[in-house]
């Protein structure tokens, strides 16, 4: 009875149900829901904590950034299509993958805009005869870097 009391606790509040309707489309990093839900990134790890804790979503860390995506618990997941259907509708939850897909674009065009930088400087700089290995140079350089 306690598990079922902190489901349903998880799932009774604004924010949560709103993340939780992002998380229906796939993993997404912490960066694209802050962006989406235009909440800060401590309020929404407070979220992701509580949902976790409840056993309704999970995590795993990429080498720069913490995803998240639906539980893959299958009486949980049952449960989050139940409520999730009643809301796929709802103006807000459309702005906010609105909001989730314009995120994910610029991510997009940032990562393609990097790679030509850095073949831009494995051609002009580093004079090897092997391209890709002076660009898979770069690339861990720059990866230290941010």
């Amino acid at each position: 009875m306690i598990t079922t009391l902190q489901v349903l606790k998880a799932v009774a509040e604004r924010s949560r149900l709103r993340l939780l309707a992002l998380l229906e489309s796939g993993e997404i990093p912490v960066g694209d829901i802050v962006l989406a839900l235009e909440q800060s990134q401590p309020r929404v790890s407070r979220h992701l904590k509580l949902l976790a804790e409840a056993g309704l979503v999970e995590n795993f860390r990429d080498s720069h950034h913490v995803y998240y995506r639906l539980t893959r618990d299958r009486a949980a997941h049952e449960l989050l299509q139940s409520v999730l259907a009643g809301i796929v509708d709802d103006p807000e939850i459309q702005a906010d993958r609105a909001r989730l897909s314009a995120a994910r674009e610029a991510r997009e065009k940032d990562a393609y805009s990097r790679i030509g930088t850095k073949q831009a400087w494995a051609r002009a700089f580093i004079p090897v005869a092997d391209p890709g290995a002076a660009e898979a140079a770069l690339d861990d350089a720059l990866v230290d870097v941010e």
